[in-house]
């Protein structure tokens, strides 16, 4: 397991105490090896964690790819079949651990990803379909064994690490935004399946308050969302290219102006139905 912070201490982390009032309960021995990885520009050394916690500070914060690259190997070196990875804002439930642990025992080869059901307050957040760029405003799924059309957030989310070792880990491409896309993506390349936990978790999704986002932070999320969509999910392109207009339409009525400018640049840039579908990494 794998929780990544940044400019927060574990004793301010929702998901570190949730899951530290979860152990002193009950001890889930499956649970072999948490490291917490401190993307902080200040290193903040948590006190009397358990032995079983790990702390390492990362001033450069290369952000949650190469938080998890560092890890996944260890967790191989251990002896570990499963990568749970957690941000910082997550609180986790009994009925989570428990499930999840059930579900790894049981899971088939093809099982690639497994994840809960998440909600930010009453809206369910992950899984969405990926048939729409507007996936919170369509059916949702439910819990389920899925081959195609669906991705998972990276919180909460447990990976099998064969199958992460075959991707040759997680992709760079994207240090922090889109990399639970890339990711759900790779298991649809690669025939394997993702499956949902009839099981439910919250945690705080920032990107659902585009208004509090800086435009540089904006900026940062559109240029992930932007090659993600002309390098790998080419099949939505052309859609993706008039998301693009509206949003930045919409923007404009909002008064997001310096948003809205450069969406309208990109939406200029960004190529209707060229561009080859890659199927590796």
């Amino acid at each position: 397991m794998v929780i990544v912070l940044y400019k927060m201490t574990a004793s301010e982390s929702k998901t570190v105490q949730s899951l530290k009032q979860l152990l002193s309960s009950t001890d889930y021995p499956e649970l072999r090896q948490i490291y917490l990885i401190d993307n902080s520009p200040t290193k903040n050394q948590p006190e009397q964690l358990a032995p079983r916690f790990s702390y390492q500070w990362q001033a450069e914060n290369s952000g949650l790819a190469k938080a998890y690259n560092d890890v996944w190997p260890q967790s191989v070196k251990a002896g570990c079949k499963w990568l749970v990875t957690l941000d910082q804002d997550t609180e986790l439930n009994a009925a989570y651990l428990q499930k999840m642990i059930s579900a790894q025992k049981n899971a088939t080869e093809r099982t690639a990803l497994i994840a809960p059901i998440i909600y930010d307050h009453n809206q369910q957040i992950s899984p969405v379909f990926t048939t729409s760029l507007r996936p919170l405003h369509n059916i949702l799924p439910t819990s389920g064994n899925y081959t195609k059309d669906v991705m998972a957030i990276n919180s909460g989310l447990a990976v099998a690490l064969d199958f992460l070792a075959a991707c040759g880990g997680y992709n760079e491409e994207f240090p922090l935004d889109y990399l639970d896309h890339w990711l759900s993506w790779q298991v649809f390349q690669t025939n394997q399946t993702l499956q949902v936990l009839a099981v439910t978790i919250e945690h705080e999704l920032s990107v659902l308050t585009p208004k509090t986002l800086s435009h540089e932070r904006y900026q940062k999320i559109l240029a992930a969302e932007t090659h993600f969509y002309q390098t790998y999910h080419v099949a939505q392109l052309p859609a993706f290219k008039k998301q693009l207009l509206l949003r930045g339409i919409k923007q404009l009525f909002q008064r997001r102006v310096k948003d809205a400018l450069w969406t309208l640049r990109q939406w200029k840039n960004v190529g209707g139905t060229n561009g080859k579908q890659k199927t590796n990494t």
